[in-house]
């Protein structure tokens, strides 16, 4: 049927050296500040422009809040698989 058998050889693949993985890291991190630097600046403008008088209470109450929603949101997200699960 067959005229060779089929080789179960695994290929390694190639190492990278240090400078591709400097490379990967320095883009990573990039990519990490192009997402997450825009945020806190737009907040702290967003809340001078609302309420000027009481920035630094409004300052330290806004991360608190943002913090508890994404806490919450992970929560989410880990747990509609899990009750999915066992709602089968």
């Amino acid at each position: 049927m067959f005229e060779h058998a089929p080789t179960t050889e695994h290929v390694r693949p190639a190492r990278v050296g240090p400078a591709f993985f400097a490379v990967y890291v320095l883009a990573m991190f990039d990519v990490w500040m192009a997402i997450s630097l825009p945020e806190p600046v737009t907040l702290a403008l967003r809340i001078s422009q609302i309420g000027p008088e009481g920035k630094a209470t409004s300052h330290s109450i806004a991360p608190g809040v943002g913090w508890l929603v994404s806490g919450t949101a992970v929560m989410a997200v880990a747990a509609v698989p899990l009750f999915g699960i066992r709602s089968e």
